[in-house]
């Protein structure tokens, strides 16, 4: 069996792919999504905040997610209110400008 580090970081990297996807589905259940909008890696919570099945209060808490992919993502989501989307598309401006 090979354990080197291009071993490790292949199977890391499988890993966030399996989640990215399931983070996508619209089936996936919403207490895996709400696991998934908590991931440390940002590419996962940022498919959570993409999916438009993603429960508003999943995509609400992921409002004050630091990463802008994430906050882009949820700018594009349908299912998050009007308001929300526009309060959003404002504050990446500002952190883009500031």
């Amino acid at each position: 069996m090979r354990w080197g580090l291009p071993y490790v970081a292949n199977e890391v990297m499988m890993e966030y792919a399996k989640k990215i996807q399931i983070a996508r589905n619209p089936d996936s259940p919403p207490d895996l999504l709400k696991k998934l909008a908590e991931d440390n890696y940002w590419a996962v919570r940022m498919a959570v905040a993409g999916n438009p099945h993603t429960p508003l209060e999943i995509l609400i808490r992921l409002t004050i997610d630091p990463d802008s992919n994430v906050q882009k993502a949820l700018q594009s989501n349908p299912s998050l209110p009007t308001n929300t989307r526009r309060r959003l598309g404002t504050q990446v401006r500002h952190k883009r400008t500031g």
